[in-house]
């Protein structure tokens, strides 16, 4: 209805003095449908749903019967016919409705599941609406009336027949919802804690029962022992028997000899293990020498072999049983210190206290003065950015450190105790060549001079393996000797290895070998250096110190790596693990050690190896 008075108000809305080019025909009304024959051609039109067509002889309907000969004539009869056919079509409209067909749907979703065809093949409820337009759906209400299953309406129909949730106790556990929960936390606690008591007395049941059975071990080995050593009494006591009967008897012998010899002397006994011979014949009489006096010899007791046996055995399990409760001795990974004196001072012991400190002396100024140089990073190759290994310039400040703890060192190898040392004589000649290789280095890079530093980097490092090794065959004897003699050896060997890694990465880099290249040595060359680093600091007692430098070098190799433009997160990733694997596994090896050797001077087992 509002689609037909949109469209009549539209049309008398037009302005009465706006007259359209050329004359228009007055629009004719268009014819009705006929009513299609059918059980329907009786029924009232109001009721079937079509709006009757007017009659021609109706006056509102009439066409005038002089056409309009101008702009004017056309307008007065658009207004006079427009109102009288808008008010025809709302007064039928109102005096008779459209009617609404009522759908009969399922009451269960049964209904809907078992009946999906009827549901596709039903008339459409809104069948009524569209009777006037389409004349052909006329003919389907000569079919007979079917039932109409609507889409979802008996899943709706299920879904309203459900009872209305009670809000009111569902607000009141959505507000006790804290509280039940915080109940049942604890109750879960309570049950979590009963559960490990129950644990715990199972443990310290189970720990109970072992240290009984340990206890009743022991104390029937102990009774295995005293039972042992009552035989062994007995046994003994046996034997005594016997050879005080057998000695009675053979006085008894020597008693019936004498009375049949008158003239001769008494023989006198003597016991079987005093008789100088073993091989002589029973109450045979012998002399001893320088005295000239006859004595009658007694064979020695005759021992059961079956009971010597069983002696031997008894002795060989009692040993045995000694040895497996005895306690494990303590075996150290690592040569221990040596206290015997110095050997005597020799000439070429002060020549090489004389090498040592040169070196470190030249080695510390020259760190000294190229600080700010290696420092700043003008140098090109000395930049953090250079190659894939290239270390920060921070990290060079660690050159004088080493230097100047190494110049301390050489210090106290002046020290009475320290002039003839065997520790002085194997590590200063290797180590002072190991500064001297160092100070090359520093100048090859300031300059960039890639090839030179190279081989000065590898001289240095094989110079400080074989000082490292020497420590290791001599280990030091005092804590001062540790910190003035293996630290600076040890620090300079970390910060070296990472020197060298870098130093090739470099020499690459200034060969063209960037980018991917440089890339695949790095990512071998980063494992490498940290197994070496890891095979000398797990040496002796465990060299921290030698880790901690090896640590710092890895560190600014991981820095320029993410933060700088030659970055690679696989490089960086492969500096962090390896600086703190060995650090890690440096530490582990003092804890060690330390552990075991506080057992050992407690009394106890170690099991370290």
């Amino acid at each position: 209805m509002s689609n037909s008075n949109t469209r009549t108000s539209s049309s008398s809305t037009n302005p009465p003095n706006t007259a359209p080019e050329q004359p228009a025909k007055a629009p004719a009304p268009a014819p009705a449908p006929a009513p299609a024959p059918g059980k329907d051609s009786g029924k009232d039109p109001a009721a079937s749903g079509i709006t009757p067509a007017k009659s021609p002889s109706a006056p509102q309907a009439e066409a005038p019967k002089t056409a309009p000969h101008g702009p004017t004539d056309l307008v007065r009869a658009a207004g006079e016919s427009a109102p009288a056919a808008r008010t025809d079509r709302v007064s039928e409209r109102i005096a008779h409705p459209v009617p609404h067909r009522t759908v009969p749907e399922p009451g269960s979703v049964d209904e809907v599941l078992n009946s999906p065809a009827a549901s596709a093949a039903a008339q459409s409820p809104l069948r009524h609406l569209t009777d006037k337009h389409a004349p052909a759906a006329k003919a389907a209400d000569e079919q007979p009336e079917r039932t109409v299953s609507g889409g979802f309406s008996g899943i709706n129909n299920w879904l309203d027949s459900m009872p209305e949730p009670d809000w009111e106790a569902l607000g009141d556990k959505i507000y006790a919802a804290p509280r039940t929960f915080k109940a049942r936390w604890q109750q879960r606690r309570i049950e979590r804690a009963k559960a490990a008591e129950l644990k715990e007395q199972d443990r310290l049941l189970e720990v109970a029962r072992a240290e009984a059975k340990a206890e009743a071990a022991k104390r029937e080995a102990v009774r295995l022992a005293h039972q042992a050593k009552l035989e062994a009494a007995a046994h003994q006591a046996a034997e005594a028997r016997i050879a005080a009967q057998e000695q009675a008897e053979a006085r008894a012998r020597a008693a019936e000899a004498a009375r049949n010899k008158p003239m001769a002397p008494p023989p006198e006994v003597l016991p079987a293990f005093e008789m100088p011979e073993a091989d002589q014949a029973p109450d045979a009489e012998v002399t001893i020498a320088g005295t000239g006096t006859p004595v009658a010899w007694v064979p020695a007791p005759q021992v059961d072999p079956e009971q010597l046996a069983a002696l031997v055995a008894s002795a060989k399990a009692a040993i045995d049983h000694q040895q497996a409760t005895a306690e494990p001795v303590y075996v150290a990974p690592y040569a221990l210190p040596e206290f015997e004196p110095n050997p005597a001072e020799e000439p070429t012991d002060l020549r090489r206290r004389i090498a040592g400190s040169s070196a470190a002396l030249a080695a510390a100024v020259l760190s000294l003065t190229a600080l700010d140089t290696l420092s700043s990073g003008r140098v090109e190759s000395l930049g953090s950015n250079y190659s894939m290994l290239s270390l920060a310039p921070t990290a060079h400040l660690v050159w004088p450190v080493i230097f100047v703890w190494a110049l301390l060192g050489a210090a106290y190898s002046w020290a009475p105790s320290q002039r003839s040392a065997v520790r002085q004589r194997v590590v200063g000649y290797p180590f002072a060549l190991a500064c001297v290789a160092s100070g090359l280095w520093m100048l090859s890079a300031l300059n960039d001079w890639q090839f030179p530093a190279l081989v000065c980097a590898a001289a240095s490092c094989w110079f400080l393996f074989t000082a490292v090794r020497g420590l290791n065959a001599k280990t030091a004897r005092t804590r001062r000797e540790r910190m003035l003699t293996d630290a600076p050896v040890s620090l300079m060997t970390g910060f070296s290895l990472v020197v060298l890694a870098s130093t090739v990465t470099n020499l690459l880099a200034s060969w063209g070998a960037g980018g991917g290249v440089g890339i695949w040595v790095a990512t071998l060359l980063v494992p490498a250096a940290g197994y070496a680093a890891m095979s000398l600091s797990m040496t002796e007692r465990g060299r921290i110190i030698l880790a901690i430098g090896f640590g710092w070098g890895m560190f600014w190799i991981l820095v320029p790596r993410v933060l700088g433009t030659s970055n690679s997160i696989w490089v960086a990733i492969l500096a962090g693990m390896a600086g703190f694997v060995v650090l890690l596994a440096t530490e582990n090896r003092r804890y060690q050690i330390h552990h075991a050797e506080h057992r050992a001077a407690r009394g106890k087992s170690t099991d370290f190896s």
